[in-house]
């Protein structure tokens, strides 16, 4: 088993130019969330992050080894959030602690998720998002579709316009008025 805590930070290098990416500092997950689908790798002497798929990686211990330097995609903007230190809570409520670090075999497939208070398998996680995860321990069957709403959501963000703004009265503006 191998512990994402010891890819983190490790040097990657690519076996047919011998060119040096960068270092390991993130990951991203299938959309199962059981695999880790990609390699985030940053360069900072051309300040690039860099993407990996992991069937690109021919071999990783303390050193990663991709097939060439043509696996890796440029990331222009940002990058997509890791599940490490995400806070994790079961379905009935119950605070798990922080994501400490993952176990995974060969192939990339995650085997045990390591909280500060607790360890769970994969196939317990719901949903991971906005840096929190929650997961199912009970004998209860839930997806994430299961809690999918039937309607728009009051906390979706929309964006104000200038006249909404402005036909906002001002705490000047609401003492100024008369009683009535």
């Amino acid at each position: 088993m191998k512990k994402l805590s010891t890819l983190i930070g490790a040097h990657v290098h690519t076996i047919h130019t011998s060119l040096h990416c960068g270092y390991v500092f993130s990951f991203t997950l299938n959309k199962s969330q059981n695999k880790i689908n990609s390699i985030l790798i940053a360069n900072d002497e051309l300040d690039a992050v860099y993407s990996v798929q992991t069937n690109n990686v021919f071999a990783f211990d303390s050193l990663v080894i991709l097939k060439n330097e043509t696996a890796l995609s440029v990331i222009a903007d940002s990058y997509p959030e890791t599940m490490l230190n995400a806070q994790v809570f079961n379905i009935n409520g119950t605070n798990l602690g922080r994501v400490i670090d993952i176990e995974f075999d060969d192939s990339f497939t995650l085997q045990k998720i390591i909280t500060t208070l607790t360890t769970f398998q994969p196939n317990k996680i719901i949903s991971h998002n906005n840096g929190t995860v929650f997961i199912n321990t009970t004998d209860t069957h839930y997806s994430l579709s299961s809690f999918k709403p039937s309607k728009k959501s009051i906390l979706q963000h929309t964006p104000l316009s200038v006249e909404t703004l402005s036909s906002v009265p001002t705490p000047i503006e609401i003492q100024a008025k008369p009683n009535a």
